[in-house]
């Protein structure tokens, strides 16, 4: 165990003294301090104000404050005289300027010069031809004149039948007023801290697992290990070098995210508590966040560290820890997968799973419906998982730091390990 301690100590005293760790801890904490800060320095210097009776005042006393003086023009050529009602399309969607045209030849050369943002040629009741220049993936304008036809196709509808549109159109627009009452997660009020949090566990493993992977080729190129292999067990050099690394990484981590917690509750008032969800992350999602973070950054560091005692220079490291980086950004992807189906069956499967029970935990905990008894479970298995690696990883690590030349391949080193056990 002392061996162990020294090992540790030793780690830690390189992270340290590293200029690079230092300043990244000290450039993280001040953008995202300072940046928290911004709406504060905005108030202060009066680009922005907060006062809402100042802004309901200024609103009154100019309600044509925040019309805009050029205004888009949306063309319509109306071939069978639908539209009746044209103070419909002003009043509903007064950013736009409505014209009608004569000619579909005029209109369409009007929105090819860009004249006209977008144009219509009305063929019937409930039909018309779009023009548009240029297609975008969402393009509200169509929309528009979609509703503008609904609505005419019901008011001479109504005049025809001798219905009183006004009356109806109040009982159609009739606001329908809801509650909602939510007995289990509120996914929308969660998925900002946890796509935050989810973040911050790819970073870290991705960051310190690259770290560890190229401080242990490092000592093999340097002949360094030799040394400390004699002088250490292997399992005390693996361990003590991921345990380091963990305690360096949560520090850093608890340093930045302590700065930014600060500093947004001096500012929240300047944000009007736009970053609420962010910062009020409930107790037992904070709880299943630590647990899997440790046991996911503890999997796969000692594989980084394996992978690292295979390989005698640093620049193969990214081929040999390729398929474990791969099986990593997966998982990622599929977590940002599951934020948009918490309950699905890949995210529940994938819970328990120990490459990927880091991020989907973290996603069911937060954003879905689960049970003790599940956490506990995934749980045992991630940390029994961590073990199991870091127990033959100190094997592979011993197997392939003394090793020199070309890289040895994961399944060769893991069968050697077996053989040897055997």
């Amino acid at each position: 165990m002392t061996q162990l301690k020294t090992v540790i100590k030793f780690e830690l005293n390189s992270y340290f003294k590293n200029k690079g760790y230092i300043l990244a801890t000290i450039i993280f904490s001040l953008i995202l301090g300072v940046g928290l800060c911004i709406p504060r320095f905005l108030e202060m210097g009066g680009i922005i104000d907060n006062d809402d009776d100042k802004k309901t005042e200024q609103a009154a006393g100019n309600p044509d404050a925040d019309k805009k003086d050029d205004k888009e023009i949306v063309l319509l050529y109306d071939t069978q005289g639908v539209i009746t009602d044209t103070a419909y399309m002003d009043k509903k969607y007064p950013e736009y300027e409505w014209k009608k045209i004569s000619d579909q030849k005029a209109l369409e050369d009007q929105v090819n010069d860009e004249t006209a943002v977008a144009g219509a040629v009305i063929t019937g009741p409930t039909t018309f031809d779009y023009v548009v220049k240029n297609s975008a993936m969402y393009d509200d304008k169509k929309d528009m004149i979609t509703d503008i036809l609904s609505y005419n196709y019901r008011y001479n509808y109504m005049v025809a039948n001798k219905i009183d549109p006004e009356k109806m159109e109040t009982v159609i627009d009739t606001p329908i007023v809801s509650n909602n009452h939510i007995l289990g997660k509120d996914s929308v009020g969660s998925f900002g801290y946890t796509y935050v949090l989810i973040f911050v566990i790819y970073l870290m493993i991705i960051l310190y697992g690259q770290m560890i992977a190229t401080s242990v080729t490092s000592e093999k190129s340097n002949r360094a290990i030799e040394v400390l292999v004699t002088s250490s067990k292997p399992e005390y050099l693996i361990f003590g070098k991921v345990i380091a690394g963990a305690i360096a990484s949560f520090l850093q981590i608890a340093i930045v995210l302590g700065v930014g917690l600060v500093s947004y509750n001096y500012n929240a008032s300047a944000w009007n508590g736009l970053l609420d969800t962010v910062f009020e992350i409930p107790t037992t999602v904070l709880i299943v966040f630590i647990i899997f973070l440790v046991s996911g950054f503890f999997f796969y560091s000692f594989l980084y560290a394996s992978l690292g005692a295979l390989v005698s220079k640093t620049e193969d490291i990214s081929k040999s820890a390729g398929p474990v980086m791969f099986i990593f950004v997966i998982g990622f992807m599929l977590a940002m997968f599951g934020l948009n189906d918490p309950e699905g069956i890949l995210v529940r499967v994938t819970s328990f799973i120990p490459f990927t029970s880091c991020y989907m935990m973290l996603v069911r905990a937060a954003m879905g419906t689960i049970s003790v008894v599940e956490i506990i479970i995934s749980a045992i298995i991630s940390i029994g998982s961590s073990v199991l690696v870091g127990v033959i990883g100190a094997k592979i690590y011993r197997l392939g730091t003394l090793h020199y030349g070309n890289p040895i391949k994961f399944s060769t080193a893991l069968k050697s390990v077996l053989k040897e056990k055997q």
